[in-house]
């Protein structure tokens, strides 16, 4: 989409992490962001987790822990085994 496109030329675009997902939407995050969720989530050894209960636990928006997941999806470290349901691979 021509939003995204006009995201790609921001002088910043390098330090974000993104992906096109299969239903056609971009996530996009800040790089340092997901590495710092990333940290937490592995500490506390998470399995299996919604992005609603991933946002409860970390005290972050439902939004952010959704693309967190989608990127770790699409990274082959969690799978969407239900519908909002993702485990760890």
């Amino acid at each position: 989409p021509e939003e995204f496109k006009e995201f790609m030329k921001r002088d910043d675009f390098p330090k974000y992490t993104y992906i096109l997902s299969y239903d056609g939407t971009y996530y996009i995050i800040k790089t340092d962001l997901l590495r710092r969720i990333l940290e937490k989530m592995e500490k506390l050894k998470i399995q299996r987790i919604s992005p609603s209960e991933l946002a409860k636990l970390l005290g972050i928006s439902e939004k952010l822990s959704t693309i967190i997941l989608k990127i770790m999806a699409e990274q082959g470290e969690f799978a969407e085994v239900e519908p909002n349901v993702y485990e760890k691979i």
